[in-house]
């Protein structure tokens, strides 16, 4: 049996005690978001939310007949403040971790990625091992998480700044407070920064390496639906149709400028 399947299989049993149409009764449409600087997986243009996560999302809904509806809900740890609320049905785009499993019912992962350091071209950080970074002083995005096990590290072991956004955390490499910033490895803005000649450049070695998720709020009033979405995504996902999607999303057509 595939991991998909047995997640369907855990999904199916979440629910199979309670009655038929319980969970779905004021539910007319799926909502759904993910962070603005995620891309391609998931992110803001033209006033709306967008990324291959997203098409998958549409896709899927279309293909389990629920109506679903994007929206756009500003900062990243506003759209899972509003997720773990109830205010937003579905997610898409981010780590599992054990603390999100308390307001997050997980679907099948959709992606994978790395974490990755961007650092100062004339400054190299010397990195092997997790251990290396404890001689450096670096930033991240507050509401991001890297995985459970570099969390806890993270948060014990190294010297950090958590700040809101993506744009702060590169403006604060860029004016020398920090000497690296963790990203994920579609989390990356397009800036001259990063050509040939630019100041900055990724560590070859990654951090870590996480799969993507999306994932139902356990306060959202159309959870019943879960296990039909779940569904329709993993056929989605086992017919292959998640790495085309990212032709919809070329990073020549994505340009984001920081300060």
């Amino acid at each position: 049996m595939t991991t998909h399947r047995i997640l369907i299989l855990a999904i199916l049993l979440t629910f199979g005690m309670r009655p038929a149409g319980a969970q779905d009764q004021t539910c007319t449409s799926l909502s759904v978001s993910g962070p603005p600087e995620y891309f391609p997986l998931s992110y803001e243009e033209d006033g709306t939310i967008k990324g291959v996560g997203i098409d998958l999302a549409l896709m899927a809904a279309d293909e389990a007949g629920i109506p679903i509806e994007l929206k756009l809900k500003g900062s990243w740890a506003r759209v899972l403040q509003q997720h773990a609320l109830g205010n937003l049905d579905i997610v898409v785009g981010l780590y599992h971790t054990m603390p999100r499993e308390e307001t997050m019912l997980f679907l099948p992962a959709f992606w994978s990625e790395e974490t990755q350091i961007v650092m100062h071209r004339d400054k190299p950080i010397d990195f092997r091992a997790w251990d290396d970074l404890k001689a450096y002083r670096g930033v991240t995005v507050s509401s991001d998480s890297r995985g459970d096990r570099f969390d806890a590290f993270m948060r014990k072991e190294l010297n950090m700044l958590y700040v809101h956004s993506q744009e702060l955390a590169f403006n604060l490499l860029k004016a020398g407070r920090v000497d690296y910033m963790l990203t994920g490895q579609y989390s990356m803005f397009e800036t001259e920064d990063f050509g040939p000649g630019g100041a900055f450049m990724l560590h070859p070695a990654p951090v870590d390496a996480h799969k993507v998720y999306m994932a139902f709020s356990r306060k959202s009033p159309c959870i019943g639906l879960a296990p039909r979405f779940s569904a329709a995504l993993t056929k989605l996902i086992e017919a292959g149709k998640v790495a085309p999607l990212f032709a919809n999303h070329p990073v020549a057509n994505h340009k984001v400028t920081i300060e």
